[in-house]
C-alpha cells in the first residue's frame, strides 16, 4: 500500500541518520548580524593568484578549499542585455534566463528574454565553453515581453523544448501570448503554444514562472505555470495528453487555494522521497504552498510539514541535501529587512523523518541576502557539500547590494565568501543559474538582471578535488520522463554517501542545467557504487566508477535472455532491469510471435500462452532454470516479459530447441 501525504517509504538500501550532521550544532552559531544594505565603497579587485590565496585563507579553517570565480562574461560571448521595452507592465520583477542543451551536443546553451527591445537571446555553446548568439537562425525573431522560462522535452522526441511566460507583443501587452517553442531537431524552433493549449493560462498577462515535470509518472512531461495577480486562476497544472496537447487538471487533482497565491516559482520535486512527485509553489507575500502527492496523482496542501513556509515573500527556490543525510532540504529567497520585520531567506532542513522541515536559516548563516530573488545550490569547491548562492536587488536601500555566496562548512553551517572568492556582483540580479559551460568538472554561474547585462562567473577552482556528473538518456524506456527528470541517485565510497535528485531545477524566472553534479573531495578518484533509482522503481547499479567524468546513463527496458539451449539439458531464463523485489511475469507460447493487444501494450506472443511468475531480487534480477525434454527438439518458444510495477515490457525473445 502506498503511504499518504507526509509518509515516505524507504528509498535506499542503507539507513539514514536520524539527525542531520550539522543540525545538532546550529545552536552554537550566532544569528547573522545585520548588514548595511547599501554598498558604499568600491569592491577590491584582485588578480587570480591573490584571489585564490584569499579564498584559500578564508576557507582554510573548514576544508582548505580554494573556490575561485572569474567574471568571464565578455570572453565567452554572453553579450546579452535585458532592457524592458517602453510600456512594459512589469519592470523590476523581470529579467530571467534558462539553461538547456538545445542542439543535443552535450554542451549547455543559454536562453534569455530581452525585455522586448530586440528579439530574445539564444546563446549556443560552441563546444568549448564559449557561446554564439543564434536567435535569428533558430527562429526567435519576435519582439515579445518574455518573463520566465523552462526547458523540457514535452513531446518525447529527444530534443529539449522551451516554454516562455510572456506578457505579449512589445508595445501591445496582453494575455494569451505564452510561447511553447517546439524544438524541430534541425536548429530551429516553432511556437506551438496555441495548438498545445498552453498559450493563455489566465485572462490576465501575469505569468511569471514555469516548470516541466512528470507528476503522474507516465513518461511524458507535464507543465506548471504560475501567476502573480490575485483571482486570475493563472497558477495552473497542465497534464500532458501524450499527443502534443495539454489539459488543465489544476482543480481536479487537488491544487486548491491558489487564487490568492502570488506565484513565482513552481517545482516538481519528490520532496518527501516517497516515490511520488510533489509540487512546491514559491510565492510572494506569504502565499507559498507545498502540495504533497497522495500517491494516486492527486495532491493535498501540506504546509503544516513546513510551518514557516507561510511567512516569506518567496521569490526563488533551491532544493538539495544540504547536510548530507540523504533527505531533501530546500532554500527560499525573501527580503532581509529587520526594521520592518521581514525575515530574510529561509532554509528548510528536513529533521531526519523525511516528513518535516525545520526553518534554520538564521542559525545556519544563510538568512541575510538583501532583497533576494534567484537562489541556487552548487558545490563550488567539489568538496561533496552543497553550497548556496543568492542574488538580489531593488531600488533604494537594495540598489548596489552584493550577491551572496554561502560556503557549506559541513558541521557548522555556512560562511559568506562571495567577494573573496571572486563572485562580485552588485547589479539587479534576478535568475541565478548553475551550469558547467566548459565541461571541466566544476560548476559555473550565470546571473541575469532586470534592465542590465547578463554576467557569467567561470569557476576556475583548482584544488584537486574530484567530481562526477550524470545525465540520463531515457529514450529506450518511454515509461520514464525525458532526460530522466525525477531520477534519484546516491553515490558511495566507503562510508561516504551523497544524494541528489534531478528535479525541475528552477530558480527565479529560469532553470539550471538538467545534470546531476557530485563533488567528491580530494581522495575519491573512483566510486565504489552509483545507485540510480528511476521513477518507475527500477534500479541501475554502477560499480567501481572512475571519477572526473561526465556519464550519460541509459535507462533500458527489462532484458530477457536465456543460457545456451539444447534438448535434454537445463536452461536458465533470466530477466534483468526489473524493479527490485517486484513480481514480474513471463508469457511463453509455441503458437507464434503475436502480437496480442493488452491495456498495457502489445504482448509479443500468440494465443494460447502460459504465464510464469518471476520474483526479482534486490538488484532487479530474476531467473528460473528448467529442464528441456528431448521431445521439444525443433520447437520454437516465443517469450515476452512484463514488469507490472514499472509497466514495462522486456524485449521479445524466440528460442528454437535444436
Amino acid at each position: 500500500m502506498d503511504p499518504g501525504p507526509g509518509q515516505p517509504r524507504p528509498r535506499w538500501s542503507t539507513p539514514r541518520r536520524t539527525r542531520p550532521v550539522w543540525q545538532s550544532l546550529l545552536s552554537l552559531l550566532s544569528p547573522t548580524s545585520p548588514t548595511s544594505p547599501r554598498h558604499t565603497t568600491p569592491p577590491v579587485i584582485m588578480n587570480g593568484s591573490l584571489l585564490s590565496m584569499a579564498c584559500a585563507l578564508l576557507l582554510a579553517p573548514t576544508l582548505g578549499a580554494q573556490a575561485v570565480y572569474v567574471d568571464n562574461t565578455q570572453n565567452v560571448g554572453l553579450t546579452g542585455v535585458h532592457l524592458a521595452a517602453p510600456g512594459h507592465p512589469s519592470v523590476m520583477m523581470i529579467g530571467g534566463g534558462t539553461v538547456g542543451d538545445f542542439n543535443n551536443d552535450g554542451w549547455p546553451d543559454f536562453y534569455m528574454p530581452s525585455g522586448g527591445t530586440r528579439p530574445d537571446y539564444l546563446f549556443i555553446n560552441d563546444g568549448d565553453g564559449t557561446f554564439t548568439e543564434s536567435s535569428a537562425a533558430w527562429g526567435l525573431t519576435d519582439l515579445q515581453l518574455g518573463i520566465g522560462s523552462a526547458v523540457g522535452d514535452f513531446n518525447n522526441d529527444g530534443w529539449q523544448d522551451l516554454y516562455v511566460c510572456s506578457f505579449g507583443p512589445a508595445g501591445a501587452a496582453q494575455a494569451g501570448y505564452n510561447r511553447l517553442y517546439r524544438n524541430n531537431g534541425d536548429g530551429s524552433f516553432t511556437d506551438v503554444a496555441v495548438a498545445a493549449g498552453v498559450n493563455a493560462p489566465s485572462a490576465s498577462n501575469n505569468c511569471y514562472g514555469a516548470a516541466f515535470g512528470d507528476y503522474d509518472r507516465d513518461g511524458d512531461l507535464d507543465l506548471f505555470v504560475t501567476a502573480y495577480s490575485f483571482g486570475t486562476e493563472g497558477n495552473k497544472l497542465y497534464e500532458n495528453n501524450g499527443d502534443g496537447t495539454f489539459s488543465d487538471v489544476t482543480t481536479s487533482v487537488g491544487i486548491l487555494d491558489v487564487l490568492t497565491t502570488r506565484g513565482f516559482v513552481p517545482s516538481f520535486t519528490d520532496i518527501n522521497q516517497d516515490g511520488h512527485t510533489d509540487i512546491i509553489l514559491i510565492a510572494d507575500t506569504g502565499t507559498s504552498k507545498l502540495f504533497l502527492n497522495d500517491g494516486d496523482n492527486t495532491f493535498t496542501k501540506s504546509n503544516q510539514y513546513a510551518p514557516d513556509l507561510r511567512l516569506p515573500n518567496g521569490m526563488g527556490l533551491a532544493t538539495g541535501d544540504f547536510d548530507n543525510d540523504l533527505d531533501l532540504d530546500f532554500y527560499v529567497s525573501d527580503i532581509y529587512y529587520p526594521a520592518s520585520g521581514i525575515g530574510g531567506n529561509r532554509l528548510f532542513v528536513n529533521d531526519g523523518s523525511g516528513t518535516n522541515w525545520v526553518e534554520s536559516a538564521s542559525n545556519a548563516g544563510v538568512k541575510a541576502a538583501g532583497w533576494a530573488w534567484g537562489v541556487v545550490a552548487t558545490d563550488m569547491d567539489n568538496d561533496g557539500w552543497l553550497d548556496l548562492a543568492s542574488t538580489n536587488g531593488w531600488f533604494g536601500s537594495w540598489d548596489n547590494y552584493p550577491t551572496r555566496l554561502f560556503h557549506n562548512t559541513q558541521a557548522s553551517g555556512f560562511a559568506e565568501v562571495a567577494s573573496v572568492c571572486g563572485l562580485t556582483h552588485y547589479g539587479q540580479g534576478r535568475s541565478l543559474l548553475r551550469l558547467d559551460a566548459d565541461r571541466d568538472g566544476d560548476e559555473d554561474l550565470i546571473i541575469t538582471e532586470s534592465n542590465g547585462p547578463v554576467s557569467f562567473f567561470q569557476n576556475e577552482t583548482a584544488n584537486g578535488n574530484h567530481w562526477l556528473r550524470l545525465s540520463f538518456d531515457t529514450s529506450a524506456a518511454p515509461e520514464l520522463a525525458p532526460h530522466g527528470i525525477g531520477t534519484e541517485v546516491i553515490v558511495r565510497r566507503g562510508s561516504k554517501q551523497l544524494y541528489r535528485q534531478l528535479d525541475s531545477n528552477q530558480s527565479y524566472l529560469g532553470q539550471s542545467e538538467l545534470t546531476l553534479h557530485f563533488g567528491l573531495g580530494p581522495n575519491a578518484d573512483w566510486l565504489g557504487e552509483v545507485e540510480i533509482r528511476w521513477t518507475d522503481g527500477r534500479v541501475t547499479m554502477l560499480r567501481d566508477v572512475a571519477a572526473d567524468q561526465h556519464l550519460v546513463v541509459q535507462a533500458s527496458r527489462p532484458l530477457l535472455t536465456t543460457s545456451t539451449v539444447q534438448a535434454q539439458a537445463p536452461v536458465t531464463v533470466t530477466m534483468e532491469n526489473l524493479v527490485p523485489y517486484s513480481n514480474a511475469l513471463l508469457a511463453i507460447s509455441t503458437k507464434g510471435p503475436g502480437p496480442i493487444s493488452t491495456p498495457h501494450g502489445e504482448l509479443m506472443v500468440s494465443a494460447p500462452f502460459q504465464i510464469f511468475p518471476f520474483r526479482a531480487d534486490g538488484d532487479g534480477r530474476a531467473g528460473h532454470s528448467v529442464f528441456v525434454p528431448g521431445w521439444t527438439s525443433g520447437t520454437t518458444f516465443w517469450m515476452h516479459g512484463y514488469d507490472p510495477v514499472s509497466r514495462s515490457f522486456s524485449n521479445p525473445l524466440a528460442v528454437t530447441i535444436p
